[in-house]
Parts: structure tokens; sequence; C-alpha cells
């Protein structure tokens, strides 16, 4: 049956069939684990889509009933809120989709600089580069948007400092705030889809470090969750280490 997913058994007389089995039963397994993957991360999608939906309908059948403009005004102020915590649940889920889709080809990476990919950095005087200038070889628009929402994470939480690296020998990109940081029984919880601190500012969609997590995962890389020493988060993302090397040979040849 195509939906039986259970592990093969084989004879100890049959070895000749061994090697395929195993092979097989490996294939099942994986596809088993990303079909239960898929069903809750469905399952959580629509929950975390009903929250939304279901203030949109009350706000709006509150604005239809009301006299009081003050009271309409308010309702469509709501309104307007959960409109955009959907959008940007929309968004993320649409990310996220993509990410798990495929993992990145050589032929997508591009070497960009560390300052290009945090653009949204500009004009935040809290932001700080060690080194703006190193280059990192990634998929510009798919790294980019991990990049957004390392920045927008560290932002929201920031009180006066948010400080972004790149070591190209170790090939660690680094992003770190001053805020009041996570709890340590949270912090192996991060990334986790739709997870949300205790003390994580409201509106978010609980997908920002998801993203990252399955992006860098893309590029063959890892991410680690840390307590700054300044006390926030710290952000450690390790890309895959030919990058750097190709980073270093391409200073050679330069």
């Amino acid at each position: 049956d195509a939906e039986d997913l259970t592990a093969l058994d084989v004879s100890p007389d049959a070895r000749e069939l061994r090697p395929f089995a195993l092979a097989l039963n490996d294939l099942m397994s994986r596809l088993g684990a990303a079909r239960r993957r898929e069903a809750e991360f469905t399952a959580a999608a629509a929950h975390e889509l009903r929250t939304p939906l279901a203030g949109l309908r009350v706000q709006a059948q509150i604005a239809a009933s009301s006299s009081d403009p003050a009271v309409r005004s308010r309702a469509l102020e709501q309104i307007q809120t959960s409109v955009d915590r959907t959008a940007r649940l929309v968004t993320g889920l649409l990310a996220l989709a993509r990410e798990d889709e495929m993992p990145v080809s050589d032929e997508d990476r591009r070497w960009v600089t560390l300052q290009s990919l945090f653009a949204g950095a500009e004009g935040d005087g809290r932001v700080s580069f060690v080194d703006g200038d190193a280059l990192l070889n990634v998929d510009p628009d798919r790294f980019g948007a991990a990049a957004a929402n390392l920045l927008a994470n560290a932002q929201a939480h920031a009180e006066s400092s948010i400080l972004i690296s790149y070591d190209p020998t170790s090939g660690r990109l680094i992003v770190e705030d001053d805020g009041p940081g996570v709890a340590f029984s949270d912090l192996h919880r991060l990334g986790r889809r739709f997870f949300r601190a205790s003390n994580a500012p409201t509106g978010g969609s609980g997908l920002g470090l998801s993203i990252v997590l399955a992006t860098v995962k893309a590029h063959g890389g890892q991410v680690q969750f840390l307590r700054s020493p300044g006390g926030g988060l710290r952000v450690e993302v390790t890309i895959p280490e030919q990058a750097s090397e190709s980073l270093n040979n391409s200073t050679k040849r330069d």
C-alpha cells in the first residue's frame, strides 16, 4: 500500500536484498517524518490564522452595529491591526514554504557584503557593523530575508545596541543585542514555528526565527541561540566552510 510506511523486514537469508531494504526503509522514514511535520505545520498554521480572523469578524460586527463614531473608529483600527498581523503571518508561511522546498544551489550564490544583506539597518543608530564590507557567499534574496528577520528580532528587543559581525575565517555571522534577552529555558525552543518567548512583543507571528533556521539549513549552515555578553540574545549563524574557502581563494587571487 502506498500509504503504508512501515519498515521492511528482510529475511537474514536474503543478504543481497538487505542494502536495498535498508535504503528503502531510510527513505520511508524520512518521508514519514516529512508528512508528520507537514501535518503539524498545517494544524498550527490553521490555529494561528483562526485568531486574527476571529478578531476581524468581531471588530467588523462592532463597527457595523455601533452608532458611536469613537467606538466605530476604534473597531476599524483593530481591524487594520488584525489585517496587518494576518498579512505578516501569510508572508511568513509563504517564506517557510519556499525555504523548505529546496536547498540553495551553487548557481544561486553570489558574493555580497554583510552590510548589503542588512540594508534595513540603515537609519537605525543602534546598529553597528564589524567590517560591514566582509563578503558572504549566499543566495542574496533568500539569505536577505533571513537577515531581515534577524535584524527585526534584534530591533524589537534591543535597548541601545545591535552588533552585527562576520568572521570569514570561521564562516560565522553573529547578531547580538543588549535587550532583556531570553530565558535559558526558552533558548532551545527559539526557531520552532509559532513559538514566541514569554517576553516577546505582541503582534509577532512566531515565524521570523523559523525562517532564519530554514534559510540557513538550505545554505547548509547551522544556527545557535545564546545569551549575549550584553545581556540580550546572541544568534550565531555558521555558513558552510566551502564559502569561507572560496573567499580565501578569491582574496589570494586578488
